[in-house]
């Protein structure tokens, strides 16, 4: 059965994402190859690089933000918020990678989303640091970061360790509370 335009779209999309995750220079070809489409039918989709990447950021965002929403709806308390960020994201890794690691587009659009979704999860911090959750005393910014990288770490870990996306979230936010010291149990 051919394969229908919004199919072969997704597929790119899909493979894009991965590939480019893990290889933020990888070339058209190897897109389409991932994709198991040639390269005319990128083409047709996608006439220019930036067109792709721009598609790329726009999707991962709306993945990102859907997950952000749902959590938010189910959310006790910020901290609580936190860990289901924690384990809405690491499964959404190569997209969360892939916007991590895009520096060559420049658009104000997709810039805005990712000023928007750090000044969110900023808040969300702050309301954690105020709730006793979270150290007060670290910068926000920071906070931020530390969360950030732990994201890609874990997904990393899914990727390259084979743990789950389950097990890598939990790590995700012991570690965010906890920092590396041993945890009660083991002291």
């Amino acid at each position: 059965m051919p394969r229908t335009k919004t199919s072969a779209r997704q597929a790119l999309l899909r493979a894009a994402t991965t590939l480019l995750a893990d290889n933020p220079g990888a070339s058209f070809i190897e897109v389409a190859e991932a994709a198991g489409v040639g390269r005319a039918t990128l083409y047709r989709h996608f006439p220019t690089r930036e067109d792709l990447l721009r598609e790329l950021s726009l999707e991962a965002i709306r993945a990102t933000d859907e997950a952000g929403a749902r959590v938010m709806a189910e959310a006790r308390s910020a901290t609580d918020a936190l860990r289901l960020v924690a384990e809405a994201m690491v499964p959404l890794g190569d997209r969360f990678c892939f916007l991590a690691r895009l520096p060559e587009l420049d658009d104000a659009e997709i810039k805005g989303h990712l000023r928007r979704q750090d000044a969110e999860l900023s808040s969300l911090i702050q309301a954690a640091q105020q709730e006793g959750g979270l150290d007060p005393t670290l910068p926000a910014a920071w906070a931020v970061s530390v969360f950030n990288g732990l994201i890609y770490t874990a997904w990393q870990a899914v990727n390259d360790d084979g743990i789950s996306a389950e097990v890598a979230a939990g790590l995700v936010f012991r570690t965010l509370m906890h920092g590396l010291s041993p945890s009660e149990s083991a002291q």
